[in-house]
């Protein structure tokens, strides 16, 4: 449907609209025509983790070649920001699967994928503090909300990589 998509967000466009385009990173050649099309004055690219733990954190199997073209064209169109949820992530998938929060380590892997795929230590990077209460998936609900203090660490090994790293605010 990304033909009817694009015929959408191009009669928005034409109508003066401002749009702000929102990915995950897993349809690069449909990001690919939005930007040739110049449809899009803005766009945010929820990097989910790093690639390792990408379908992991999805739910679903993910090419990693595709996650890392969405990085790079994102950065290419007016404005743009990348963004990670520290989110829980469910590590196995037997019975009593073990959910845990992603760790500032693979945060700083998320950073350095984005620095790997744009040779930029300087790409605008937020990072959001996962809510329990507005997850669907029943099985993160139940998981205690991190508390703020502990998003500077997090930020901390980030900036490593990323040097404009951000957190969002409380």
């Amino acid at each position: 449907m990304s033909r009817e998509f694009s015929a959408v967000l191009r009669i928005l466009k034409k109508s003066g609209l401002k749009l702000q385009l929102d990915t995950n990173g897993k349809n690069a050649s449909l990001l690919k025509q939005l930007l040739e099309d110049e449809i899009g004055d803005r766009i945010v690219m929820d990097v989910k983790g790093p690639l390792a733990l990408y379908g992991n954190l999805l739910g679903e199997e993910i090419n990693h070649k595709e996650i890392t073209t969405s990085i790079a064209l994102v950065t290419k169109f007016p404005e743009y920001e990348f963004q990670t949820t520290i989110a829980p992530i469910i590590r196995s998938k037997d019975e009593s699967p073990e959910i845990n929060y992603l760790a500032p380590e693979e945060i700083g892997d998320t950073a350095k994928l984005i620095k790997d795929t744009t040779n930029s230590q300087k790409q605008p990077y937020l990072l959001r503090l996962f809510d329990p209460a507005t997850c669907l998936d029943e099985r993160l609900k139940s998981i205690q909300k991190l508390p703020y203090s502990t998003m500077f660490r997090y930020r901390t090994v980030a900036r490593e990589h990323q040097v404009l790293t951000e957190i969002e605010k409380g």
